[in-house]
């Protein structure tokens, strides 16, 4: 079975197995987001008449390692044909599709083959049986309820009522949110990286908030929460750490202006614990966080436990 870069043209051939395995429709415009205009990579493994079998996509991340910039894949879309046997083999069409992809992902840009994923426990350990993922640490979740706006507290209100001074302030926020994380790797989250990401996004709305001080009314941070129920999810935080428990705080008050009653935040391990007495309940997730295997060690050791990423840090929230 040939292993084959689809064309961005061709990626209408990846719906029909799309369906097949997570039940549900990708429209186009999705996947041209993810795909299309070198955003990313479609792989896959085909029938004799080209009818996709395996597929793993490659999502493009800008990410800050020790202050320099690189452009990592985030691999997606893991999806089999049902009834694929043979998957838990090390000489597996599957085994050798991610190979493959994990081959191809050094480059000027990630001189390292720098990637990330987010399995299930499942699915992480069958990546590690076959060589093809190396855990670095888990997802968990806080969920805070909502909460009355203390006296003298810090607001939260619609972003982009600010129209053109939106770009420079969170390009601002991002300056100070990078600043306070240091050395620990995080994804770029500037103005291009919001709007792309959440503001003009083909499939889902986004609440965009600013945080506001009370006395100065000075911005604190940019909360993106997704959601039309009771319960919604925090995506995004950007702002400096210092300033996010009176950002979830402003979040909690703010619920109730869209009939919401609760909000869960995902988080990794280092950062879920330092803000867990803030929520409600946590708890540790069933998924994840995978990289290369292939990356030197010395440099794996530098994301082991220590990524920011948030739920919007994956592709498909």
């Amino acid at each position: 079975m040939p292993i084959s870069r689809l064309d961005p043209g061709a990626l209408p051939l990846i719906q029909p197995l799309f369906r097949q395995v997570f039940g549900h429709d990708i429209s186009l415009s999705f996947l041209e987001w993810k795909y299309g205009a070198e955003h990313g990579e479609s792989w896959y493994v085909g029938d004799d008449e080209g009818k996709p079998l395996l597929h793993c996509g490659v999502f493009y991340r800008d990410i800050l390692l020790a202050g320099q910039q690189h452009r990592i894949g985030q691999l997606t879309d893991l999806m089999a044909a049902p009834k694929q046997a043979g998957l838990t083999r090390k000489d597996s069409p599957f085994t050798r599709l991610m190979q493959r992809i994990l081959e191809e992902l050094p480059s000027p840009r990630n001189p390292h083959g720098l990637a990330v994923g987010f399995p299930s426990d499942r699915a992480m350990r069958l990546g590690e049986h076959l060589g093809v993922y190396k855990a670095i640490d888990d997802w968990h979740e806080l969920v805070f309820t909502a909460r009355p706006r203390r006296r003298f507290s810090p607001g939260a209100g619609d972003a982009t009522t600010l129209g053109d001074a939106l770009p420079a302030l969170t390009d601002t926020l991002w300056g100070r949110m990078r600043d306070d994380l240091g050395e620990h790797p995080v994804g770029i989250r500037d103005y291009a990286y919001l709007e792309r990401r959440y503001l003009h996004h083909p499939q889902h709305r986004h609440h965009c908030l600013l945080v506001r001080s009370f006395w100065r009314r000075r911005p604190l941070a940019l909360a993106i929460l997704r959601g039309e129920s009771e319960h919604l999810e925090l995506l995004d935080l950007i702002g400096p750490l210092s300033a996010m428990p009176a950002a979830l705080a402003a979040v909690q008050a703010w619920l109730p202006t869209v009939g919401g009653r609760s909000f869960a935040f995902w988080l990794t391990s280092r950062f879920a614990k330092q803000f867990a007495a803030l929520a409600e309940r946590s708890r540790v997730t069933e998924f994840r966080i995978m990289a290369n295997p292939r990356t030197p060690a010395a440099i794996l050791e530098q994301f082991d436990h220590r990524w920011w990423l948030t739920g919007g840090d994956t592709d498909y929230r």
